[in-house]
């Protein structure tokens, strides 16, 4: 898709540096301009102006591709992210991980490492936010991982959230606003 942008683009760009040479290559009432300086900048105009486009989209695709997205979990520094296929063990279950929980479109979902969770009973209120009692974006607590497809998250408020893996997923189900 990046590829017939670039190339509308190039074609938009070629047309306006065609206009701009016509414009610049004569002097009111039509008289030729200088030749030297129009020339050297008419030779390299397009490839600046086809470089600078193409860095737009490059910026505007990144930026598309980042804003919108859930949050994702934050861990502690220096604590390694499990791979998706980790057994329970390399996992640290059984042991409580420092964890914030992503509550700002409800609770409903998770994610250790590269594994996806989705909750047992998802718990959302109105329009997509958490019940009352819950922090908004986040809620700080513990992750533990339970076994190799279970895991519970708990608070010093008392919430407690079982989760179960989502086998396959790569991402979550449900972008939050």
């Amino acid at each position: 898709m990046s590829s017939e942008v670039e190339r509308r683009l190039e074609r938009a760009l070629s047309a306006y540096a065609a206009l701009a040479d016509r414009a610049v290559g004569s002097e009111p009432g039509g008289a030729p301009a200088a030749a030297a300086p129009a020339t050297r900048w008419r030779r390299w105009r397009a490839p600046v102006l086809v470089a600078v486009a193409t860095a737009a989209v490059v910026i505007a695709v990144v930026i598309t591709a980042t804003v919108g997205h859930r949050p994702q979990t934050i861990r502690p520094a220096g604590q390694p992210q499990p791979s998706a296929g980790a057994a329970p063990a390399e996992t640290g279950a059984g042991t409580p991980m420092p964890y914030e929980l992503v509550t700002h479109c409800g609770i409903d979902e998770a994610r250790i490492g590269t594994v996806y969770y989705e909750a047992d009973h998802p718990l959302i209120v109105g329009a997509g936010n958490p019940p009352p009692g819950w922090s908004d974006p986040v809620q700080p607590g513990t992750m533990t991982v339970l076994d190799a497809s279970r895991a519970v998250f708990r608070d010093d408020r008392g919430h407690e959230v079982f989760f179960h893996v989502r086998p396959g997923a790569t991402g979550f189900r449900r972008l939050c606003d």
